[in-house]
């Protein structure tokens, strides 16, 4: 039997702490997506999802 494997699941709109948090800012940039999958891989992980949202 094969190991489970496991994913992450990153927003291209930025992170979602700024609407809970007064501290956090938000970060919607390439480099911060890239430093997630990156760390993820490191630590893993081996599927990367992205989501995308359409806010009206």
């Amino acid at each position: 039997m094969s190991e489970p494997r496991y994913g992450i699941w990153i927003f291209v709109y930025g992170n979602c702490g700024v609407m809970t948090h007064p501290l956090e800012f938000r970060d919607a940039s390439y480099s911060r997506a890239k430093n997630l999958i990156q760390l993820a891989q490191r630590c893993g992980f081996t599927t990367t999802l992205i989501a995308n949202a359409v806010v009206n």
